[in-house]
């Protein structure tokens, strides 16, 4: 994820998958508001465990960094991604102030397109 303008960074360590709504978000990822009823909290509940391991709620943290910010809530997740952080996959949080299931659609979206252009297809016949 890097254009003639960015500088290639070199990893030399492992990295490691951090799941950015954390797998036990409980804690600091409350649910939706809209979610008022017992039905409709289970239903969020469901919808936020499937979305959670979708390809735009993950990213690469190195070995220190990951556990440093594992479980934690959002602004304080970003504001350690932000400040350790070289890849430019992680450079989109700026200006994210918040994470949530749509969030993580429209990255998994985004990196799809990525993904698409660094592996493409081949043209049908």
């Amino acid at each position: 994820m890097y254009t003639g303008k960015t500088e290639k960074v070199q990893i030399e360590a492992a990295l490691t998958i951090e799941h950015l709504l954390p797998t036990e978000w409980e804690k600091y990822w409350p649910l939706p508001p809209s979610a008022q009823t017992p039905e409709e909290r289970e239903a969020a509940a469901e919808v936020r465990e499937q979305t959670l391991h979708k390809v735009g709620n993950l990213t690469l943290l190195t070995k220190k960094l990951n556990p440093s910010v594992s479980n934690g809530a959002w602004a304080s997740k970003r504001e350690k991604i932000l400040e350790h952080s070289a890849l430019n996959l992680n450079r989109g949080f700026h200006n994210v102030a918040h994470w949530d299931e749509a969030l993580i659609l429209k990255r998994s979206e985004e990196l799809f397109k990525q993904a698409v252009k660094i592996w493409p297809r081949p043209v049908s016949i």
